[in-house]
């Protein structure tokens, strides 16, 4: 019985903790005025539909037997915002402190159960340091990685990103191609993050070289084990550009019913501006592909943070291109 009541203290501690500090997160982000983009748990998961246009800015809220977080986190965006190393370095000594303070708190609990002083409630108490511990240790390692100056692929992702929220022209854009020493050794995440924001940067330059040669590696990382999220974000990279860069009714409809689901609930000018494309030149069918793009024209409208300037224009040029094309 009083293992029982030590797994009911781990899961307090890992899962009730994380939800606090959740909500400290939420609020401390709110004061500086940042938007809540994303909260994740376990199974559910909250994500903000700024492209309801009945409901702009709902939470939307979804389950699934995947699992989509072990402990909960919370995605907040404020633009233009830089890193902030105070802010970071504070919520490492913070959360390094946390694991100490559990860490030790576990020790002397057993200490105590091992000397013969044992009862529910000390395992009970145990399990919630115990679960404490584990949580705050694997998010120190988060926020160190966070507060830690990006290097490799990471800082050529960031540096790419960065010019891109400034830039005024695609000429402003810079693109940081990887040498293969330095890609093989980053994660599977931050090669996924790379790979997105070299295309991305590419697709605004115009630059049909550096796309084709991006494309390859995202069609090997591709056929890895991804979650739905992964798969979608290359998916729909990957199904746009062979419906328009490399015409290949193939490949453009095995991308497009791979992450099909995802990609037609994409509502942003971007999700919008590809669909329609897929539909006017792989489909055939122009008032799909019309219907879409005014929906993309409606989407530039919506005030979204994740948005740069340039890709607001970038994506404004592309849909109407695409009407002027169905008009005539």
């Amino acid at each position: 019985m009083g293992f029982l009541f030590f797994l009911l203290g781990l899961f307090l501690g890992c899962y009730v903790l994380g939800w606090l500090r959740v909500l400290i997160l939420y609020l401390t982000g709110k004061r500086r005025g940042a938007m809540c983009i994303r909260v994740a748990g376990l199974f559910i998961r909250w994500d903000k539909d700024l492209y309801d246009y009945e409901q702009p800015g709902r939470m939307k809220f979804h389950s699934s037997f995947r699992l989509n977080q072990l402990h909960p986190t919370i995605v907040m965006y404020k633009r233009p915002e830089k890193s902030n190393e105070r802010r970071g370095l504070a919520l490492l000594v913070i959360d390094i402190t946390l694991t100490c303070a559990f860490g030790l708190g576990f020790l002397v609990l057993e200490f105590l159960r091992a000397g013969g002083t044992s009862s529910y409630l000390i395992r009970f108490v145990s399990g919630i340091c115990a679960g404490g511990f584990t949580l705050f240790f694997s998010l120190s390692c988060q926020s160190y990685r966070d507060y830690h100056i990006p290097e490799g692929l990471r800082a050529k992702t960031r540096e790419m990103a960065e010019s891109m929220a400034a830039a005024e022209k695609p000429e402003d854009i810079i693109l940081r191609p990887f040498n293969q020493y330095e890609y093989e050794a980053a994660t599977l995440n931050d090669k996924i993050f790379y790979l997105l924001s070299f295309y991305r940067a590419a697709e605004i330059k115009n630059d049909l070289n550096a796309m084709a040669g991006i494309v390859r590696e995202m069609t090997r990382v591709s056929t890895v084990s991804l979650t739905d999220t992964g798969k979608f974000f290359l998916d729909g990279e990957l199904f746009s550009y062979y419906s328009f860069r490399q015409k290949s009714p193939q490949l453009a409809s095995q991308y497009f019913v791979r992450s099909r689901k995802n990609i037609e609930a994409d509502m942003d000018p971007n999700g919008r501006r590809r669909l329609a494309y897929y539909c006017y030149y792989i489909v055939g069918d122009q008032e799909a592909a019309r219907r879409f793009a005014l929906q993309g024209m409606k989407a530039l409208e919506v005030d979204d943070p994740r948005i740069s300037r340039i890709t607001k224009e970038y994506e404004e040029k592309m849909l109407r291109y695409l009407l002027s094309q169905i008009s005539s």
